[in-house]
């Protein structure tokens, strides 16, 4: 279990490397072991990564600061939770962020 949650994790931060890459033309990004670190033009720094030892995403953001999202990885869906307010899913909130700023 403990394989398939760092694997979604993993393969998640680099489907939103990818897609900063190809759809966001106002922020940079760098992907350097499993750490994201993206730059918007008002040099705001989001940072995504993959805690491994709580099997969470760590999110941090000068717009909302520090975020934690527990993963949960199923056959049906698999989704990552915030720990502060279960109605809040990750990477939406990030992408609504970014979209918002």
């Amino acid at each position: 279990m403990k394989f398939q949650i760092k694997e979604y994790a993993l393969q998640l931060i680099n489907d939103i490397f990818d897609k900063i890459n190809h759809e966001y033309d106002n922020m940079d990004s760098d992907l350097i072991d499993g750490v994201l670190t993206i730059q918007d033009e008002d040099n705001k720094t989001y940072v995504i990564s993959f805690h491994e030892p709580m099997s969470q995403i760590w999110y941090s953001s000068p717009v909302s600061g520090a975020h934690h999202f527990d993963i949960n990885v199923s056959n049906k869906e698999s989704s990552c939770i915030s720990t502060r307010d279960h109605n809040i899913k990750f990477p939406d909130f990030f992408f609504n962020e970014v979209s918002d700023s």
